[in-house]
């Protein structure tokens, strides 16, 4: 398509070490925002699946990201296409490279 006169563009790139790093923060907001963190049973996981391509082989830091900050306690993940806020009728709202952590 066209690209409007003065539109601005973003480039975003990601390394391994901030998406790890990105990881342990998603797992450590979502348990702070517990009323109780001591009382955490399961985490349920969505990642883009820009984050798998960008790790590549090296996926497995993600995943013991995620075991660093949930402890022992059983969890359950999903790659997806990372479009997690669009509504009826609203354009793709892309958002790349995102991990949402949810605990239970």
């Amino acid at each position: 398509g066209k690209v409007p006169k003065n539109a601005r563009i973003y480039i975003m790139r990601a390394d391994k070490e901030s998406l790890r790093k990105s990881s342990e923060e998603s797992v450590e907001m979502a348990i702070k925002d517990t009323k109780n963190p001591n009382q955490i049973n399961f985490g349920l996981f969505f990642s883009c699946c820009a984050r798998h391509e960008n790790f590549g082989k090296d996926y497995h830091l993600e995943m013991e990201a995620i075991k660093n900050k949930i402890g022992d306690k059983k969890f359950i993940g999903f790659t997806t296409y990372g479009e997690y806020s669009k509504t009826f009728g609203s354009f793709s709202r892309f958002n790349n490279t995102t991990l949402i952590s949810f605990v239970i």
